[in-house]
């Protein structure tokens, strides 16, 4: 049994929380190379971290549409 709730990925605004978890890290990435560039080193960690945040959820999106489409929806 997985460790994660996937129902999310059935539900009718799943391309919204996707893309809401997709902005957080952009969100992330952008300010940490915006603080990095601008006024302090570590801007550079927060942008790794944002950039690892937006990797995982592309994953989770590309997650939810093989989940999806098995489902036939």
């Amino acid at each position: 049994m997985p460790l994660r709730d996937d129902s999310v990925a059935f539900a009718g605004n799943w391309k919204v929380v996707v893309g809401v978890d997709i902005a957080m890290g952009a969100i992330v990435l952008a300010a940490g190379v915006i603080v990095g560039v601008a006024m302090a080193w570590w801007g550079w960690p927060m942008a790794a971290l944002g950039s690892v945040y937006v990797f995982f959820a592309g994953g989770r999106l590309v997650r939810f549409r093989r989940l999806r489409r098995r489902a036939g929806l």
